[in-house]
């Protein structure tokens, strides 16, 4: 199954982000349960630092304590799977490997299962910049 999102490419009012999915008033233009959907929910999560919302500093991805000292990327790993199979639309992570670069930057690749498996999802050199003021 093809993803059928529109995604911005001209940021307008109702769009200030170009290469975000793009919304026509106030709904989203496409599918929205489709694979695109979901990798963009995905990286929102990857985003997100946990601690970093007032209201509830529970939320978010534990980057602070996985990056740390003695941090393994086996443990990186298993702690992404869990936060990429608990993401809405996801049924399982098949494979995902990490790897933390000399710049500061985690690549994640990743193959995971739709949650009633009609379509793969797949994320190829997803690099997220981290650091001590969060990822940038």
């Amino acid at each position: 199954m093809a993803s059928i999102f529109k995604i911005t490419m001209t940021p307008d009012a109702e769009n200030p982000v170009a290469g975000d999915i793009q919304f026509a008033n106030g709904q989203f233009v496409g599918q929205p349960d489709g694979p695109a959907m979901i990798v963009q929910r995905i990286w929102c999560r990857l985003r997100w630092w946990r601690g970093e919302w007032y209201i509830d500093q529970r939320q978010g991805t534990p980057w602070s304590s996985m990056l740390g000292k003695g941090g393994s990327v086996e443990n990186i790993e298993r702690i992404l799977t869990q936060l990429i199979e608990s993401t809405p639309g996801v049924g399982s992570v098949n494979t995902i490997s990490v790897t933390l670069n000399a710049d500061r930057t985690a690549t994640i690749n990743f193959e995971a299962s739709s949650e009633d498996e009609a379509y793969p999802i797949t994320v190829e050199q997803l690099a997220l910049p981290y650091g001590v003021g969060g990822i940038t």
